[in-house]
């Protein structure tokens, strides 16, 4: 009885302290960055033109970025490919950026204007946070092949699931549900 008393103990406790081993905490859920800049595109692909611009609309743990005019680099995408870098971002000693693993494309033709959507999974990093599921949007118009034009895009942070967590959680609750049967049987057997 002892030895599952210590067992359920121990899987408390690391239930209740095993977050504190990460060494960075997440970046927050509903935290956004926002950017934009100047691109041309068509129907499947954006090229990015020069640096994208932070203007501080930030928020959250993003929120720590300074606003910065063209200090983000973008690079040019298409909806065939996955796992790559959509923007880098470095200013006063905090960098940022996002990698997608799957985007997809919503284009919609004019009149007046073409307008292309893309939006896209991925892991977001920022100095001083681990690197936490993000998700993206960038939308621009305009008469698409045809010209420069300006898109604005939006990256927010996930919810991130514990799992190490939970299990350890449910690994106490186990130990104790038999502690307790344990327990429960013994008091039976003495009436």
């Amino acid at each position: 009885m002892r030895k599952i008393a210590k067992i359920a103990a121990a899987a408390v406790l690391l239930a209740c302290f095993g977050q504190g081993a990460h060494a960075l905490p997440f970046i927050a859920a509903g935290s956004t960055l926002s950017l934009n800049g100047n691109d041309s595109f068509d129907a499947t692909s954006v090229n990015f033109l020069g640096l994208a611009d932070n203007l501080g609309a930030d928020s959250g743990d993003f929120s720590i970025l300074p606003t910065c005019l063209g200090c983000v680099t973008m690079f040019d995408f298409t909806s065939a490919s996955t796992s790559f870098l959509v923007y880098s971002f470095s200013e006063a000693g905090i960098s940022t950026d996002l990698t997608l693993d799957a985007v997809s494309f919503a284009f919609t033709p004019g009149p007046p204007f073409d307008t292309l959507t893309v939006t896209g999974t991925g892991t977001a990093d920022l100095t001083g946070f681990a690197p936490t599921p993000g998700e993206f949007s960038l939308t621009t118009q305009g008469n698409s092949g045809r010209g420069v034009f300006t898109f604005s895009s939006t990256t927010g942070a996930l919810p991130v699931s514990e799992p190490g967590t939970l299990a350890y959680l449910g690994l106490a609750l186990l130990a104790l549900w038999g502690l307790r049967r344990r327990h429960s049987g013994r008091m039976e057997a003495a009436i």
